[in-house]
């Protein structure tokens, strides 16, 4: 597949999971007995956080002035999630959709093969934080994600690996953060 390809597959696939997790998260359970999507949800950042797709236009507007490329990257993602799910899956958007879409980005990890990419929610292990300086890997097949100790790790710890070298704008669009002198700026 070439680039334009995989990026189409992975924007269909994203929807997709966003739409199952939507689907888990709002749907009727007991609460004396929250099911597992319930309880994971209680650990997914709220829907106040601010991830640049959930920002406001006047905060994005502000923002404009420092990265004009990121605020165009979220303004299409906006235009395309709309447009994907009424097309893909039909009628209105749900109030909660850029919502569960930012945790569905920032959490969702994808594998490259050559002719496919695969996107996977992975509860828990999508709880461990983004280092350079990391004390874990993670290590993938085609049907597992494993998380590999560089050393022992105390309790307590905070457990981490690479995502990857990006520039800032990235990281503040999928995960919302950036990183101080990011070397990949």
């Amino acid at each position: 597949l070439n680039e334009t390809q995989r990026k189409s597959m992975l924007w269909v696939v994203e929807l997709f999971l966003t739409a199952e997790l939507l689907s888990e998260l709002f749907a009727e359970q007991d609460p004396a007995a929250p099911g597992f999507w319930q309880q994971y949800a209680a650990l997914l950042p709220p829907p106040d956080t601010p991830f640049p797709l959930l920002l406001p236009k006047a905060q994005l507007e502000a923002l404009r002035t420092v990265d004009d490329d990121l605020i165009q990257t979220v303004d299409s993602h906006r235009k395309k999630l709309k447009e994907g799910w009424e097309m893909q899956l039909g009628g209105d958007c749900p109030a909660p959709l850029l919502w569960v879409n930012s945790c569905v980005l920032s959490r969702c990890f994808h594998i490259w093969a050559k002719s496919s990419v695969m996107a996977w929610l992975a509860p828990f292990i999508d709880m461990v934080n983004h280092s350079y300086d990391s004390n874990c890997s993670l290590q993938t097949s085609d049907t597992a994600l494993l998380i590999v100790c560089k050393e022992p790790i105390q309790e307590g710890a905070e457990i981490t690996f690479s995502y990857a070298h990006f520039p800032n704008a990235h990281f503040y669009f999928r995960y919302g953060f950036a990183i101080p002198d990011n070397e990949s700026d």
